[in-house]
């Protein structure tokens, strides 16, 4: 099952879009969360229902105690709050073994194959090794564990948790808090706002707790930084993995049709299925093409290469292991693949607008604002201008040049 816990509107757009193309039905439902007190969550919800693809809707009702959700953190309020609290408690909206969590503002990239979820019958989980105290959203991690923060795992979708874990989850933090209730412990964790380590991630705290307790349950991919060593560096945990999903926040408008297009052409050639004939040509091109999208998260231009691990770890030899398995899935396309694909640019949200800085220290507001920076950060792809020339003949949607 695919849980996306909701505040507000799940992006109709590109959120619903790239799930019909890429997400195999046979993988489960699509579970998404809406605030039970709001009439327009409910009208909203019924239209996730009667689209593609046809979303189980539940309705989550608001703590006993208002002050559960502090809110008051820098571009994050209550409703941010909110949908931290809904992940916690996502075992009572579905009864899958696995969950795998999405953010409201997830873009699926490329086909999903069972190789990019799990390793045998373990779900793979990937993230980045964070062995110095003050990475991101450490200091509430440690707080929520009373362990430190191992790794920091906002870093892929979806996010792959065993729906046992949540329940042990709570009870962790409620005895590692010293309170009586959930909604105690959460409110403390989520008032943290650190001016070195930031906020709070419910990812970091829920998957810390796995590695803890759960180690052996789970294929782990960490990336290695600087400081890794020993297993976080020599093959053990940090060998890379392609990406199938990333945050759409930082892109504009057009940088998403590229995303959803690209994703389209590589999987289609794999696949043998384009809307138009393949040519050998054709074929040739984008196999020489890189998909940097699948080992660089979130637009930064930084590849996931651990070149002490050799050739097997690198993209190309990652991406083409990633193509095959796309090719032995033998995915078919949605009837609306045409008009998926068809979508012009203004269909789409521009999530390169920063959101509400109310509430932002200085230090945050400057942190908060580099990470919204991506889309004027991020380098287009070289030979982007031959991708989408091949691109258009196998979709056989004209795709005009860039203006840059």
């Amino acid at each position: 099952a695919v849980f996306s816990g909701v505040n507000g509107a799940f992006s109709l757009s590109f959120g619903l879009v790239s799930m019909n193309l890429f997400w195999p039905k046979s993988y489960g439902e699509l579970v998404v969360v809406l605030d039970d007190e709001r009439a327009p969550e409910h009208s909203f919800g019924h239209s996730l229902t009667s689209a593609p693809p046809f979303a189980t809707v539940v309705y989550e009702k608001l703590p006993e105690d208002p002050a559960t959700f502090p809110g008051g953190i820098c571009g994050r309020g209550q409703g941010y709050d909110r949908q931290q609290w809904s992940r916690f408690w996502a075992d009572n909206h579905t009864d899958a073994e696995v969950i795998g969590f999405l953010d409201n503002d997830c873009l699926f990239t490329t086909v999903v194959t069972p190789a990019n979820l799990f390793r045998g019958q373990k779900p793979i989980i990937i993230g980045k090794h964070t062995p110095h105290r003050k990475a991101r959203w450490s200091l509430a991690t440690q707080k929520a564990l009373c362990a430190p923060q191992v790794a920091d795992f906002m870093f892929n979708f979806p996010i792959m948790v065993k729906r046992s874990v949540l329940r042990e989850v709570r009870e962790h933090m409620m005895q590692c808090l010293k309170v009586r209730t959930f909604a105690e412990a959460f409110r403390i964790v989520a008032s943290t706002n650190d001016p070195s380590t930031g906020t709070y991630g419910e990812f970091n705290i829920i998957l810390n707790y796995m590695w803890y307790h759960h180690r052996d349950e789970y294929d782990w991919h960490l990336q290695a930084v600087q400081a890794s060593s020993g297993v976080f560096s020599d093959g053990t945990y940090n060998r890379p993995i392609a990406r199938v999903a990333t945050h759409a926040r930082g892109l504009t408008s057009r940088n998403i049709t590229f995303y959803l297009r690209q994703g389209y052409c590589f999987s289609c050639v794999a696949l043998g299925n384009c809307l138009q004939k393949s040519t050998p040509a054709t074929i040739s091109t984008m196999h020489a093409l890189k998909h940097y999208i699948l080992f660089n998260w979130e637009h930064t231009g930084h590849l996931w290469i651990e070149r002490q691990l050799g050739d097997s770890a690198h993209p190309r030899y990652l991406q083409a292991w990633h193509y095959t398995n796309v090719s032995a899935l033998g995915h078919r396309w949605a009837p609306t693949v045409e008009a998926d694909l068809g979508h012009e640019e203004r269909y789409f949200p521009d999530c390169s607008i920063p959101p509400d800085r109310t509430g932002c220290r200085v230090y945050n507001q400057r942190q908060h604002m580099k990470s919204l920076q991506r889309s004027s950060l991020w380098q287009w792809e070289h030979g982007q201008e031959k991708l989408k020339a091949t691109c258009s003949q196998l979709m056989g949607i004209a795709w005009p040049p860039s203006k840059h």
